[in-house]
């Protein structure tokens, strides 16, 4: 009962959920799908391969002016650790709390009013958002080493995902702010555990 109480804030996670699912057009439904699409925890891959290019360019142009924009070799190894084992945490406690709590997604859960659903939910269980915590996962493991720009881009990018996901019909605002929370945590103990020691001048413009 007192999970059931706080998951719902009183009536005013639904009501959010409702509101925000209900903002529909065109345009703005594909804008969401890409946002879900690009905070999709299965994009790693994409972002690990990036930063192994930055490393080889890095390593084969080392210590001309092409690559001064670049992070030094030892930040981007740091990177690559840090990301991998932020993202193995916050696959483990998202599953764990999906299977633990199983709470429905929005389609199942509301039964008072429609639920537009875009796309395919990816399990049965919609407690925490993967997607946000992949997303704050990103944030908080590239936000020491960015400055300005690319980290009102970080945040930006974050909110996009997270409200995509609501949008969609894949999440109540609940799930998403732990999920943001289960990346957060996961980031912040794998640079914590790591303790990067290598210069920070990643994208400082």
């Amino acid at each position: 009962m007192l999970v059931t109480t706080f998951y719902n804030w009183f009536g005013l996670n639904q009501a959010l959920f409702l509101a925000i699912n209900g903002i529909r057009s065109v345009y703005l439904d594909q804008l969401m799908l890409l946002g879900s699409r690009l905070g999709n925890f299965w994009n790693l891959p994409w972002i690990i391969g990036a930063l192994l290019l930055m490393f080889a360019v890095r390593t084969v142009a080392s210590g001309t002016d092409h690559t001064r924009w670049l992070p030094e070799r030892k930040t981007i190894i740091q990177l690559l650790l840090t990301l991998l084992a932020g993202y193995v945490l916050a696959a483990i406690l998202v599953t764990i709390l999906k299977l633990w709590l199983h709470m429905p997604r929005p389609s199942v859960a509301i039964t008072f009013a429609t639920v537009q659903v875009l796309g395919e939910p990816e399990s049965i269980y919609s407690f925490p958002s993967g997607h946000a915590a992949f997303v704050m996962l990103l944030t908080v493991v590239f936000w020491p080493h960015c400055r300005n720009l690319p980290r009102a881009l970080l945040i930006l990018f974050a909110v996009w995902v997270g409200v995509s996901r609501i949008n969609i019909g894949a999440h109540f605002p609940t799930d998403v702010i732990a999920g943001y929370l289960c990346g957060a945590l996961s980031g912040w103990a794998a640079t914590r555990v790591l303790r990067p020691h290598a210069r920070r001048h990643l994208w400082r413009h």
